[in-house]
């Protein structure tokens, strides 16, 4: 049984909240682990998602900038699906119309 941790990491220069359930999963090889998390009510251009696994450092498995392809590091490529859906994906509309 493999025990991870997934988060999302978000490059933002105000507070902005993200929340993530559960903190961690344990899955046997093979079975699907599903991590959902929220950020509040802001776009961020770039996401990168870490997994952690115990006792062991953050690895990198997506990163992605604004609307483009996510680009998934090499080790996680084919064992990886991550989906993000943008709440306001018109940054304009995080703004009140003038």
């Amino acid at each position: 049984m493999i025990q991870l941790a997934l988060c999302p990491i978000l490059f933002c220069p105000l507070a902005d909240v993200t929340h993530q359930w559960a903190l961690s999963r344990s899955v046997k090889n093979g079975e699907q682990a599903v991590v959902n998390c929220y950020q509040n009510e802001t776009v961020r251009s770039n996401m990168l998602w870490y997994r952690q696994k115990p006792g062991d450092r953050f690895k990198l498995i997506r990163c992605q900038h604004r609307s483009n392809e996510a680009v998934y590091e090499e080790d996680f490529k084919s064992r990886f699906e991550i989906t993000r859906e943008d709440v306001y994906p018109d940054h304009q509309q995080c703004w009140p119309r003038r």
